[in-house]
């Protein structure tokens, strides 16, 4: 059986999407755009755009819409280690911030 595809941010299954996924396609759970190059089956974090495909740009914002015609979804885009990496930084910054907003 095939893995289902799933949000590369929040991990909810997208696979009831009509392919291909469109530009402005969004989670309907987190609102992430999902036309991006972090959930397509030709990144390469390791080549210097990034992408596998012969033919595939350099993109500024792996994590922001795109119109790259070679997009393919892939199954394991969601990482949810490094979401939980994320979410842990983000909560001490916001910590760190509300703190010192408080102290003024």
């Amino acid at each position: 059986m095939a893995a289902s595809i799933v949000c590369w941010k929040c991990g909810a299954e997208i696979s009831k999407l009509l392919l291909p996924i469109g530009r402005y396609t969004q989670c309907s759970s987190c609102k992430a755009d999902l036309h991006i190059c972090i959930a397509c089956q030709n990144y390469n974090p390791k080549m210097i755009s990034k992408c596998d495909h012969p033919s595939g740009e350099v993109t500024q914002d792996l994590k922001l819409a795109n119109y790259c015609e070679y997009f393919s979804p892939q199954a394991n885009a969601y990482n949810s280690a490094q979401s939980t990496v994320n979410d842990d930084a983000r909560g001490r910054l916001e910590a760190l911030f509300n703190r010192n907003s408080k102290d003024k």
